[in-house]
């Protein structure tokens, strides 16, 4: 069977192309003989309708000419209140009509007696109207269940998710009563594989993965073979799969206590959010909740032509990889410092900025001080191959990438300033809780013997009694004693809260900034105009080396000198 180009294929077989041509014709008219259909809810046809004949028994019922009250949820057929959201009941069993039907006759009969006067009646009601939507009730926010995103309610939309077996489709799907037990199947397996909370386990932590490595690594060390992982003994291997396996039990457990049981089967965990309105039903185990627009037409989605679900994943979803997981004690109650001591990567150089003077600035508590009265700078290497892994930051590399400049009298005042501190015991704790249930943590020490026991390694041990040393005991609460050697104080009269900090980058006006700035302990480069610039802190560490180099090859070379 030989191939050709399109005009070689016209040249050389005009019949077949020919048929080709009517093929194509044939199925875009069959496509296209389809008229459009329309129910007059479309805002640009609302007005193209033919008047009903302006006769006794077609008329509308007026309003008062007396500014009596009238609900502004009122069918306009009879003038009878009913409920919010009763609106189609109401059509169905005291005047038999659909919605469309509904707005048909109503916009036909307007047509046919405009113009109308408008009477107090009618201003009174759009007032109430106007009212009522003016709630606290309405500009109350609260989460959607998918996404958790805060909307207002009127932003909301009140949903359930119903049974596999449920006879009835929800009102806020697109199927009747009758196409409802054709497609409820189908629709509900495609909420269930991106709400399921075990298949965001495999799908997003690989968890099913990584237990079937750890049992081929065990497997592998009991045949005498070769451990991809690099285990030494059958014992270290076993030791790695037990922990898998318990990070694992962790894992899941913390995502079910995050999750709601899935409707007809409450052995499965959906991912929808706990919120206040989330409630569920004890006999069928439908969930009601309440989705934002976005996640409702997500879920609601349905091929034109076939009817059949075209559920798709919302973007913002929590179930597409956006879980934010579990805050236990052992990391929330972690200090600035501290926690940049857990890092595993060493990807900047911060300076942080503390005022010990607390007289200088409006009283306030001390948990609301550092808001507003403290300032930090940040330096990134731009060359990604200088980050330095590190388990854990002993206190001289911590004094190394964190430089601390303090406004006060009394560099002692240091010690008790709750962003510095460091406790060796929640150090350890949060060691514990990370050896279990954070992956790339596990990865790091999976050589480590000692996990599943009080102690930790001698690698985490020798840095706890560094910490230990430097801060005069193992229970003391205290700054790192090379933190507070390394810190700088600063003159106040040029460190105000609003003033230039060291790190901020200037344009040069002279030929001496270059020595200015140096005598102050940074260097900094100018780019373009002063409202346009950039700045390089010398951190002191080989992590920002390149930026040191790009900052000497600017001031050398010229290349970011300001513009004339």
């Amino acid at each position: 069977m030989a191939r050709c180009c399109k005009l070689c294929f016209g040249k050389h077989f005009p019949a077949k192309a020919a048929l080709c041509v009517r093929a194509e014709s044939d199925a875009y008219l069959a496509r296209t003989s389809k008229q459009q259909e329309w129910d007059g809810t479309e805002p640009a046809l609302q007005l193209l309708l033919i008047p009903l004949s302006d006769t006794e028994g077609n008329r509308l019922p007026e309003y008062s000419k007396e500014p009596q009250y009238l609900s502004p949820h009122h069918c306009r057929l009879c003038l009878q209140t009913y409920d919010p959201g009763g609106e189609e009941e109401h059509m169905r069993t005291c005047h038999d009509y659909k919605m469309s039907d509904y707005r048909n006759i109503v916009f036909r009969r307007t047509l046919a007696e405009w113009p109308q006067r408008i009477t107090p009646q009618v201003l009174r009601t759009r007032l109430a109207a106007f009212k009522s939507e003016l709630c606290d009730y309405n500009f109350k926010e609260l989460p959607c269940a998918s996404c958790c995103r805060l909307k207002r309610m009127c932003k909301l939309t009140s949903v359930t998710f119903p049974a596999i077996d449920d006879l009835n489709p929800p009102a806020w799907l697109p199927w009747s009563r009758e196409e409802w037990p054709v497609h409820r199947k189908s629709w509900y397996d495609c909420v269930d594989n991106i709400l399921n909370a075990d298949r965001y386990l495999d799908r997003f932590f690989l968890v099913a993965d990584r237990c079937y490595d750890a049992e081929a690594n065990l497997n592998a060390m009991h045949k005498g073979g070769n451990c991809s992982l690099g285990f030494k003994s059958v014992a270290a291997a076993e030791s790695w799969q037990r922990r898998v396996k318990t990070w694992r039990a962790n894992l899941r457990t913390d995502l079910y206590a995050d999750c709601v049981p899935a409707p007809g089967a409450p052995e499965h965990r959906w991912l929808l959010y706990r919120s206040a309105d989330l409630k569920q039903d004890a006999g069928s185990g439908a969930v009601s909740c309440s989705l934002c627009k976005c996640c409702r037409q997500a879920f609601s989605g349905v091929v034109v032509k076939t009817r059949t679900p075209d559920v798709r994943m919302p973007d913002v979803a929590r179930a597409n990889g956006l879980w934010r997981g579990p805050d236990p004690e052992q990391l929330t109650v972690l200090s600035y410092t501290e926690a940049k001591v857990m890092n595993l990567a060493r990807i900047y150089v911060s300076v942080k900025r503390v005022f010990l003077n607390r007289g200088s600035y409006a009283g306030t508590s001390a948990s609301e001080a550092p808001l507003y009265h403290q300032k930090n700078v940040v330096a990134y290497p731009q060359d990604p191959d200088t980050i330095l892994t590190c388990l854990g930051q002993s206190p001289n590399a911590l004094a190394s990438t964190i430089h601390v400049q303090f406004v006060g009298e009394g560099r002692e005042g240091l010690r008790y300033h709750q962003d510095l501190q460091v406790s060796v015991e929640r150090l350890r704790a949060a060691f514990r809780w990370l050896s279990m249930n954070s992956w790339h943590f596990m990865n790091a020490t999976r050589h480590h013997e000692y996990w599943d026991s009080e102690a930790l390694d001698h690698q985490l041990e020798d840095l706890l009694g560094l910490y230990e040393k430097s801060l005069g005991g193992k229970t003391c609460n205290s700054v790192p004693a090379e933190i507070i050697q390394g810190a700088a104080r600063l003159d106040p009269r040029h460190s105000g809260v609003n003033a230039a900090g060291p790190a901020d980058c200037l344009p040069r006006d002279g030929g001496d900034a270059d020595e200015d700035e140096a005598a102050r302990g940074h260097s900094t480069a100018d780019i373009g105009e002063a409202d346009n610039c950039a700045g390089a802190l010398d951190g002191g560490v080989d992590s920002i080396t390149p930026i040191q180099i790009w900052d000497e090859v600017m001031r050398k070379y010229k290349v970011a000198q300001a513009s004339t």
